[in-house]
């Protein structure tokens, strides 16, 4: 629900491209866009035009995504992707496009990483710090080549287990600036 309402208040404020690293399951995937319809697109449903999804686009799709940008009415396209490298870099296939670089021009895309201590962190950082050369792991490469082609992005993350994500160094490029503590719902059992 956190980040339903992070794209909500995007949303209101003015951010045309909300993106989902969705976890690394089809079933994650599959519950975040679950999520979105039922708690934004059907609650926006008098004002249909609000939100677009685009579930896992290829680059085949860059001309629905800029289409939809380019309408009057401003929606927020919503993105959930599957945290995995060749969806990640099918994504940024489409960033990549000239007409959609054209249409975001000064605009900032809103990253969410859902579940971000599994696959987004660079699994080869213990490894790394044994040896001169930096290796990165595929799907965090992705994430990093994703976020330097846009003009601007926030990134988001979110963990019930932010152990790794505060841990890694400060240098890493995914290492928070800030953490914030969410309450946990009644009836939560873990650390």
């Amino acid at each position: 629900m956190s980040f339903t309402g992070l794209t909500a208040l995007a949303h209101d404020n003015g951010y045309r491209v909300v993106v989902y690293l969705a976890g690394t399951k089809l079933n994650l995937c599959k519950q975040t866009s679950e999520r979105l319809e039922k708690d934004l697109i059907k609650v926006a449903a008098k004002n249909n035009s609000a939100y677009k999804v685009h579930k896992d686009p290829t680059v085949e799709e860059t001309e629905d995504i800029v289409g939809h940008l380019s309408m009057s009415t401003k929606p927020t396209i919503l993105i959930p992707i599957l945290k995995h490298y060749d969806h990640i870099q099918n994504l940024t296939a489409v960033f990549t496009s000239e007409d959609f670089k054209n249409v975001m021009a000064n605009e900032t895309v809103l990253i969410i990483d859902d579940e971000a201590d599994q696959a987004s962190l660079n699994s080869y950082g213990h490894s790394n710090s044994k040896k001169d050369e930096e290796r990165p792991s595929a799907t965090y490469d992705a994430i990093l080549k994703m976020r330097a082609v846009l003009p601007g992005n926030t990134y988001i993350q979110y963990t019930a287990t932010p152990q790794a994500n505060i841990l890694i160094s400060m240098q890493d490029l995914l290492s928070p600036k800030s953490h914030t503590l969410l309450t946990p719902g009644e009836g939560y059992i873990g650390g």
